[in-house]
Protein backbone atom coordinates (compact mmCIF):
# COMPACT_ATOMS: atom_id res chain seq x y z
CA UNK A 1 0.00 0.00 0.00
CA UNK A 2 1.58 3.15 -1.35
CA UNK A 3 0.31 6.76 0.24
CA UNK A 4 1.13 10.29 -1.59
CA UNK A 5 1.14 12.04 1.95
CA UNK A 6 -1.23 14.53 3.84
CA UNK A 7 -2.30 11.12 5.98
CA UNK A 8 -3.50 12.99 9.06
CA UNK A 9 -5.14 16.52 8.42
CA UNK A 10 -4.46 19.25 9.62
CA UNK A 11 -1.24 19.02 11.44
CA UNK A 12 -0.01 15.73 11.21
CA UNK A 13 0.17 15.55 15.29
CA UNK A 14 0.01 11.89 16.87
CA UNK A 15 -3.69 12.18 17.94
CA UNK A 16 -4.33 12.78 14.19
CA UNK A 17 -2.60 10.00 13.16
CA UNK A 18 -4.36 7.97 15.73
CA UNK A 19 -7.66 9.38 15.19
CA UNK A 20 -8.03 9.51 11.12
CA UNK A 21 -5.33 6.43 10.22
CA UNK A 22 -4.31 4.10 12.47
CA UNK A 23 -8.45 3.74 14.07
CA UNK A 24 -9.87 3.67 10.41
CA UNK A 25 -7.71 1.34 8.79
CA UNK A 26 -6.66 -0.75 12.11
CA UNK A 27 -7.99 -4.54 10.08
CA UNK A 28 -5.92 -3.24 6.64
CA UNK A 29 -2.77 -2.39 8.67
CA UNK A 30 -2.63 -5.71 10.84
CA UNK A 31 -1.29 -7.74 7.44
CA UNK A 32 -0.68 -4.80 4.59
CA UNK A 33 2.81 -3.55 3.97
CA UNK A 34 2.43 -0.04 3.85
CA UNK A 35 5.22 2.95 2.74
CA UNK A 36 4.27 6.28 3.33
CA UNK A 37 5.16 9.57 1.75
CA UNK A 38 5.50 12.91 3.23
CA UNK A 39 2.78 15.47 2.42
CA UNK A 40 2.96 18.90 3.40
CA UNK A 41 0.46 18.46 6.29
CA UNK A 42 2.27 15.77 7.42
CA UNK A 43 5.49 18.14 7.56
CA UNK A 44 4.14 20.61 10.37
CA UNK A 45 7.35 21.44 12.60
CA UNK A 46 9.63 19.29 10.85
CA UNK A 47 6.63 15.64 10.86
CA UNK A 48 8.07 14.43 14.20
CA UNK A 49 4.99 12.25 14.81
CA UNK A 50 5.35 11.14 11.12
CA UNK A 51 9.22 10.01 11.86
CA UNK A 52 8.10 8.51 15.41
CA UNK A 53 4.88 6.60 13.24
CA UNK A 54 7.14 5.07 10.12
CA UNK A 55 10.32 3.41 9.93
CA UNK A 56 11.11 3.92 6.23
CA UNK A 57 14.94 4.46 6.67
CA UNK A 58 14.37 8.00 5.87
CA UNK A 59 11.99 10.66 4.19
CA UNK A 60 13.22 9.54 0.78
CA UNK A 61 13.98 5.73 0.46
CA UNK A 62 13.78 3.17 -2.14
CA UNK A 63 12.96 -0.80 -2.46
CA UNK A 64 11.92 -3.48 -4.87
CA UNK A 65 8.26 -4.94 -5.08
CA UNK A 66 8.45 -7.29 -7.28
CA UNK A 67 9.80 -6.64 -10.81
CA UNK A 68 8.98 -3.20 -9.69
CA UNK A 69 11.90 -0.27 -8.31
CA UNK A 70 9.72 1.97 -6.35
CA UNK A 71 11.23 5.38 -5.42
CA UNK A 72 9.65 7.32 -2.55
CA UNK A 73 10.72 11.09 -2.57
CA UNK A 74 9.88 14.14 -0.10
CA UNK A 75 9.13 16.96 -2.21
CA UNK A 76 9.14 18.97 0.87
CA UNK A 77 13.16 19.17 0.56
CA UNK A 78 13.01 21.28 -2.52
CA UNK A 79 12.95 24.51 -1.26
CA UNK A 80 16.57 23.45 -0.07
CA UNK A 81 18.79 24.00 -3.22
CA UNK A 82 21.40 22.11 -1.76
CA UNK A 83 19.14 18.72 -0.94
CA UNK A 84 20.83 16.13 -1.87
CA UNK A 85 18.48 14.14 -2.19
CA UNK A 86 18.12 14.99 -6.10
CA UNK A 87 21.64 13.54 -6.79
CA UNK A 88 20.33 10.22 -4.45
CA UNK A 89 16.82 9.89 -6.73
CA UNK A 90 18.98 10.19 -10.02
CA UNK A 91 22.21 7.34 -8.46
CA UNK A 92 19.19 5.41 -7.42
CA UNK A 93 17.14 5.10 -10.66
CA UNK A 94 20.16 4.28 -12.58
CA UNK A 95 21.15 1.51 -10.85
CA UNK A 96 18.00 -0.31 -10.63
CA UNK A 97 17.60 -3.42 -13.15
CA UNK A 98 14.08 -3.93 -12.24
CA UNK A 99 11.38 -4.40 -15.48
CA UNK A 100 9.51 -1.09 -13.98
CA UNK A 101 10.04 1.90 -12.21
CA UNK A 102 7.44 4.03 -10.47
CA UNK A 103 8.15 7.20 -8.14
CA UNK A 104 5.79 8.86 -5.64
CA UNK A 105 6.37 12.13 -4.14
CA UNK A 106 3.49 14.43 -2.41
CA UNK A 107 3.40 17.40 -5.06
CA UNK A 108 2.19 17.26 -8.41
CA UNK A 109 4.65 18.70 -10.84
CA UNK A 110 1.95 19.42 -13.25
CA UNK A 111 -1.53 20.53 -11.25
CA UNK A 112 -4.55 21.25 -12.83
CA UNK A 113 -6.94 22.82 -9.69
CA UNK A 114 -7.05 26.63 -9.29
CA UNK A 115 -6.17 25.78 -5.31
CA UNK A 116 -2.63 24.59 -6.04
CA UNK A 117 -1.81 25.56 -9.81
CA UNK A 118 0.68 28.25 -8.11
CA UNK A 119 1.98 26.05 -5.55
CA UNK A 120 5.68 26.96 -5.21
CA UNK A 121 6.51 22.97 -4.72
CA UNK A 122 4.61 22.12 -7.58
CA UNK A 123 6.81 24.25 -9.53
CA UNK A 124 9.55 23.20 -7.91
CA UNK A 125 9.04 19.33 -8.78
CA UNK A 126 8.59 20.44 -12.27
CA UNK A 127 11.94 21.93 -12.57
CA UNK A 128 13.83 20.02 -10.01
CA UNK A 129 12.95 16.26 -10.57
CA UNK A 130 11.13 15.65 -13.83
CA UNK A 131 13.73 16.24 -15.64
CA UNK A 132 15.55 13.22 -13.66
CA UNK A 133 12.52 10.82 -14.07
CA UNK A 134 12.34 11.58 -17.62
CA UNK A 135 16.21 10.81 -18.29
CA UNK A 136 16.30 7.59 -16.07
CA UNK A 137 13.10 6.06 -17.83
CA UNK A 138 10.77 6.39 -15.24
CA UNK A 139 6.92 4.64 -16.26
CA UNK A 140 5.25 6.13 -13.90
CA UNK A 141 4.63 8.80 -10.93
CA UNK A 142 2.19 9.10 -8.19
CA UNK A 143 1.14 12.39 -6.25
CA UNK A 144 -1.01 13.70 -4.13
CA UNK A 145 -1.35 17.30 -2.39
CA UNK A 146 -4.34 18.30 -4.89
CA UNK A 147 -7.39 16.79 -3.97
CA UNK A 148 -8.59 15.40 -7.84
CA UNK A 149 -7.50 12.63 -9.78
CA UNK A 150 -5.49 13.81 -12.53
CA UNK A 151 -3.61 11.68 -15.32
CA UNK A 152 -1.27 13.18 -17.96
CA UNK A 153 -0.44 11.89 -21.53
CA UNK A 154 2.91 10.73 -21.93
CA UNK A 155 5.84 13.09 -21.57
CA UNK A 156 9.49 12.86 -22.58
CA UNK A 157 12.01 15.15 -22.88
CA UNK A 158 9.86 18.01 -21.66
CA UNK A 159 7.67 17.51 -24.29
CA UNK A 160 3.78 16.07 -24.12
CA UNK A 161 3.06 12.72 -26.66
CA UNK A 162 -0.79 12.27 -27.36
CA UNK A 163 0.09 8.50 -26.55
CA UNK A 164 3.17 6.29 -26.77
CA UNK A 165 6.26 6.76 -25.07
CA UNK A 166 7.32 8.79 -22.01
CA UNK A 167 6.83 8.99 -18.23
CA UNK A 168 3.11 9.35 -17.36
CA UNK A 169 2.02 11.49 -13.58
CA UNK A 170 -1.38 10.91 -12.11
CA UNK A 171 -2.20 12.76 -9.33
CA UNK A 172 -4.28 10.65 -6.78
CA UNK A 173 -5.64 13.13 -4.20
CA UNK A 174 -9.26 11.75 -3.87
CA UNK A 175 -9.36 10.58 -0.16
CA UNK A 176 -11.40 12.06 2.62
CA UNK A 177 -10.74 15.66 2.25
CA UNK A 178 -13.13 18.19 -0.06
CA UNK A 179 -12.31 17.82 -3.91
CA UNK A 180 -11.35 20.00 -5.86
CA UNK A 181 -12.46 20.78 -9.88
CA UNK A 182 -9.65 20.36 -12.46
CA UNK A 183 -9.28 21.60 -14.85
CA UNK A 184 -8.08 19.88 -18.14
CA UNK A 185 -5.40 21.18 -19.80
CA UNK A 186 -3.74 20.32 -23.94
CA UNK A 187 -2.11 17.70 -22.14
CA UNK A 188 -4.52 15.67 -19.70
CA UNK A 189 -5.55 12.11 -20.69
CA UNK A 190 -8.66 11.96 -17.70
CA UNK A 191 -9.46 13.90 -14.77
CA UNK A 192 -12.14 13.33 -12.16
CA UNK A 193 -13.26 15.41 -8.41
CA UNK A 194 -14.75 11.73 -7.05
CA UNK A 195 -13.07 9.67 -4.18
CA UNK A 196 -11.01 7.08 -5.33
CA UNK A 197 -8.25 4.92 -5.04
CA UNK A 198 -6.12 3.19 -7.59
CA UNK A 199 -4.99 -0.52 -8.21
CA UNK A 200 -1.44 -1.06 -9.71
CA UNK A 201 -0.74 -4.01 -11.61
CA UNK A 202 3.06 -5.18 -12.87
CA UNK A 203 3.17 -8.24 -14.80
CA UNK A 204 5.95 -9.03 -17.01
CA UNK A 205 4.23 -7.74 -20.30
CA UNK A 206 2.47 -4.80 -19.29
CA UNK A 207 1.84 -2.20 -16.05
CA UNK A 208 -1.26 -1.21 -15.58
CA UNK A 209 -3.43 1.24 -13.79
CA UNK A 210 -7.00 1.57 -12.40
CA UNK A 211 -8.75 4.19 -10.65
CA UNK A 212 -11.23 2.94 -8.38
CA UNK A 213 -14.44 5.11 -6.85
CA UNK A 214 -15.23 4.73 -3.31
CA UNK A 215 -18.35 2.41 -4.77
CA UNK A 216 -16.04 -0.09 -6.86
CA UNK A 217 -16.56 1.42 -9.87
CA UNK A 218 -13.82 1.99 -12.58
CA UNK A 219 -13.29 5.18 -13.18
CA UNK A 220 -10.25 5.42 -15.26
CA UNK A 221 -7.41 3.08 -16.92
CA UNK A 222 -3.90 3.00 -18.40
CA UNK A 223 -2.11 0.67 -19.16
CA UNK A 224 2.00 0.05 -20.84
CA UNK A 225 3.17 -3.04 -22.87
CA UNK A 226 7.25 -3.78 -23.15
CA UNK A 227 6.58 -3.46 -26.77
CA UNK A 228 9.35 -2.50 -28.68
CA UNK A 229 9.19 1.26 -29.92
CA UNK A 230 11.29 4.12 -31.18
CA UNK A 231 11.10 7.90 -29.75
CA UNK A 232 9.84 10.46 -31.84
CA UNK A 233 12.50 11.79 -33.76
CA UNK A 234 14.65 8.88 -32.26
CA UNK A 235 16.70 8.59 -35.51
CA UNK A 236 19.55 11.11 -35.03
CA UNK A 237 23.44 11.22 -36.13
CA UNK A 238 25.67 8.95 -34.19
CA UNK A 239 28.07 11.54 -33.41
CA UNK A 240 26.48 14.81 -33.10
CA UNK A 241 22.76 13.65 -32.15
CA UNK A 242 21.18 15.84 -34.32
CA UNK A 243 18.45 14.96 -36.97
CA UNK A 244 20.42 15.51 -39.58
CA UNK A 245 21.99 12.38 -41.40
CA UNK A 246 25.56 12.64 -43.36
CA UNK A 247 25.28 9.96 -46.15
CA UNK A 248 27.49 6.95 -44.84
CA UNK A 249 27.31 7.92 -41.60
CA UNK A 250 26.74 6.12 -38.45
CA UNK A 251 23.18 6.65 -36.62
CA UNK A 252 21.85 6.00 -33.07
CA UNK A 253 18.09 4.78 -32.75
CA UNK A 254 16.91 5.85 -29.13
CA UNK A 255 13.66 3.85 -27.89
CA UNK A 256 12.13 1.19 -25.54
CA UNK A 257 13.00 -1.94 -25.72
CA UNK A 258 15.10 -1.88 -29.09
CA UNK A 259 17.72 -4.80 -27.77
CA UNK A 260 17.17 -7.90 -26.54
CA UNK A 261 19.98 -7.59 -24.27
CA UNK A 262 19.08 -4.54 -22.72
CA UNK A 263 17.09 -3.46 -19.61
CA UNK A 264 12.91 -4.00 -20.61
CA UNK A 265 11.95 0.06 -20.25
CA UNK A 266 15.20 1.35 -20.59
CA UNK A 267 15.81 4.18 -22.92
CA UNK A 268 18.86 2.47 -25.16
CA UNK A 269 21.11 4.04 -27.65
Amino acid sequence: LLHAGDIAYYEGTFAQYESAFFRVYADLLKDTPFFPTLGNHDATDGGPAYRALFSTGGLYYSFDWSNVHITVLDSNQLYDSDTPMLAWAEQDLAATRKLWRVVVFHHPPFPVSDYKRDDPLCLLARNRITPILERQGVHLVLSGHEHVYHRTQPRWNGQWQPQGLGTVYITTGGGGSEHYNPVNESWTAASSAAPHFLRVTAADSYLKVESITHAGDLLDTWQITRAPAILPDGVVDAAAFIPQLAPGGLASILGWNLSGAAIPGWPIL
